[in-house]
C-alpha cells in the first residue's frame, strides 16, 4: 500500500491539491503523457479487461450492481460502467460517490457540502458543510456501515451526530478498519498504530526504524492479522503480525520466487488488499526499470499465485476487489482503468512460512519510573541492540552500554534522550534487535516516564 489507495480515506479536498501531495503522482503523470510512445510495447493478459471507455485515473466500486464510477484524466468528466451489459452513463453525482459495505447508500460532495445519499428511500442527507470537490478517497464507511469516517470527523448513523477526532491524519498514510470503531492506521513512515473512534485514544501497534520504511499493511479481520512490508532492498518480504499472541512471520520472500527473473533490481511490495471473504489477499511488486506483478496470497493453503508477468503490464495503482475472484486497478502505463479475473494464474509459488523466533524476553522494572528504569533481556541474540522511541516513532535514546553474554543482557535508562536532555512524561517503546540482523526485531516492551 503506498500513500493513498482505495482504504485511504484522509485528506485531499480538490483533485489539484491530491495531485500536488501524491508521493508518486509526479512519476504517474510522466507515465501518462510517454504512454502513448510504449502502447506497443505492452501486451494485455488475456485475463485482464479494459474498463474505462476514456483514459482515468481515480474511480469507486458499487458493489451491489456490480457498476465502476470513474472520472476522465484532464476534463474530469464522470462516467459509471455497469460490467453485466457493458453499458456506460453519465455520473448521476457530482463527484465519485463512495458505496457503503452493506447497506444500499454512498457518500458524496459537491462544492459546498457532504451527503449520504439511501438508495431504498432515495433520501438525501446532508451531513457536513465544507468546501469541496472530493475524491473517492476521501471517505470510508465502517465494516458494518455504523459510521462513516472522512478528513478529521466520524458521522454516527446510530444517533445521527457528527463527531470530531483530536487530530487530522496525513493523508499520505493508510487506514483500515479492524472493527466496527477502531482502525489501524500508518502514522508516520515508521509506525502503525489503533485509533478509535469513540474513545479519541491512540496506540502504537508497531515501530520500526529500517529505511527505506513501511511500504504497504493489510489487516485480516476473520484472523486478527496484520499483514506489512518494508521497502527493504533487493529482496522485500511480506510480514505477518499477530494483534493476539504478539508473533511475527514471514509468508512470502521475494528471493525465494523462483518463478521471476526480475527480482534482481530494486523493488517494493505494495497495495495490499484482503478479498471481501478475506480468503485471499492481492499485491503489486513494483520494478524500477521493468513495471509491476500482480500477485495473490491464499490464506488456506499459504501459497503464492502469480498473475502477471513481470513488467508484462506497466505500473498499476488503486487495487481494489470488485468481488472476491476479480480486482480492479489503475494502470499508470496505459492511462486506464482495468479489471482482473483472478482464476486462471500464471504460477504458483509453494508455502513459504517462517515463523520468527519469539523465545526472547524483555521485562521493565519499575515501570512506570522516574529516575531510573531497569532492562532485563532474555533469549537467543548475537548482538543485542536497544533502543527507545517516543509514541510518534522517533528515536529517543540509544543505549549503548548493555551488561552480559550470551542469552541474558541488563542495561539501564535515566530518562534522558540522546542529547542528555529529560524527555517529556509519556509513553514509550523499547525495540531491541540483533545488529547482525537489524531488520528482525527481537523483543519490545511499553514504559511509563513520570516526571
Amino acid at each position: 500500500m503506498v500513500g493513498i489507495r482505495n482504504t485511504t480515506i484522509f485528506g485531499y479536498k480538490t483533485y489539484s491539491d491530491f495531485n500536488s501531495r501524491g508521493k508518486f503522482m509526479k512519476s504517474i503523470y510522466l507515465l501518462l503523457f510517454i504512454s502513448i510512445f510504449i502502447l506497443s510495447s505492452y501486451q494485455i493478459h488475456s485475463q485482464s479487461f479494459k474498463i474505462s471507455h476514456v483514459p482515468a485515473q481515480y474511480y469507486s466500486l458499487d458493489k451491489f450492481n456490480d457498476d465502476v464510477y470513474y472520472a476522465e484524466i484532464g476534463t474530469w468528466e464522470l462516467f459509471v460502467k455497469n460490467l453485466k451489459d457493458s453499458s456506460i452513463k453519465p455520473c448521476p453525482f457530482p463527484t465519485l460517490p463512495v458505496f457503503a459495505n452493506k447497506s444500499r447508500k454512498c457518500i458524496y460532495g459537491d462544492e459546498d457540502s457532504i451527503f449520504v445519499l439511501d438508495f431504498a428511500t432515495n433520501y438525501k442527507l446532508k451531513i457536513y458543510d465544507s468546501a469541496g470537490p472530493y475524491l473517492a478517497l476521501d471517505f470510508a464507511f465502517s465494516p458494518n456501515d455504523k459510521y462513516v469516517l472522512f478528513e478529521n470527523h466520524y458521522y454516527s448513523f446510530l444517533d445521527s451526530g457528527l463527531n470530531e477526532i483530536d487530530f487530522t491524519p496525513d493523508p499520505y498514510f493508510e487506514m483500515e478498519w479492524i472493527n466496527e470503531t477502531e482502525f489501524v492506521w500508518q502514522y508516520n513512515e515508521e509506525s502503525v498504530v489503533l485509533f478509535d473512534i469513540l474513545s479519541n485514544t491512540l496506540d502504537t501497534v508497531l515501530i520500526s526504524t529500517t529505511f527505506p520504511p513501511y511500504t504497504a499493511f493489510a489487516y485480516n479481520r476473520t484472523n486478527n492479522l496484520l499483514y506489512y512490508a518494508f521497502g527493504e532492498l533487493e529482496y522485500p518480504k511480506i510480514h505477518t503480525y499477530d494483534l493476539n499472541t504478539k508473533v511475527d512471520s514471514i509468508i512470502f520472500n521475494t528471493a525465494n520466487d523462483t518463478n521471476d527473473n526480475c527480482w534482481w533490481t530494486f523493488n517494493d511490495l505494495e497495495e495490499m488488499e484482503w478479498s471481501p471473504d478475506s480468503s485471499r489477499m492481492a499485491f503489486f511488486s513494483y520494478l524500477v526499470d521493468a513495471g509491476g506483478t500482480i500477485y495473490t496470497y491464499s490464506k488456506a493453503d499459504q501459497r503464492l499465485y502469480k498473475y502477471t508477468n513481470c513488467g508484462g503490464e506497466g505500473y498499476e495503482y488503486f487495487l481494489k476487489w470488485l468481488n472476491n475472484d476479480t480486482i480492479v486497478y489503475f494502470n499508470a502505463t496505459l492511462s486506464f482503468i482495468y479489471g482482473l479475473a483472478l482464476d486462471d494464474p500464471l504460477a504458483v509459488q509453494e508455502d513459504y512460512h517462517q515463523v520468527i523466533p519469539t523465545s526472547f524476553e524483555v521485562s521493565a522494572y519499575p515501570n512506570p519510573f522516574n529516575g531510573i528504569i531497569h532492562f532485563n533481556l532474555s533469549g537467543e541474540i548475537k548482538e543485542p541492540d536497544l533502543k527507545i522511541y517516543s509514541i510518534n516513532g522517533e528515536e529517543v535514546a540509544s543505549i549503548d552500554k548493555l551488561n552480559g553474554f550470551g542469552s541474558s543482557y541488563t542495561a539501564i535508562w535515566t530518562g534522558k534522550n540522546n542529547y542528555g536532555a529529560e524527555v517529556s512524561s509519556g509513553v514509550y517503546f523499547v525495540i531491541i534487535r540483533d545488529k547482525q540482523n537489524p531488520l528482525l526485531i527481537k523483543g519490545t516492551a511499553k514504559v511509563m516516564y513520570l516526571k
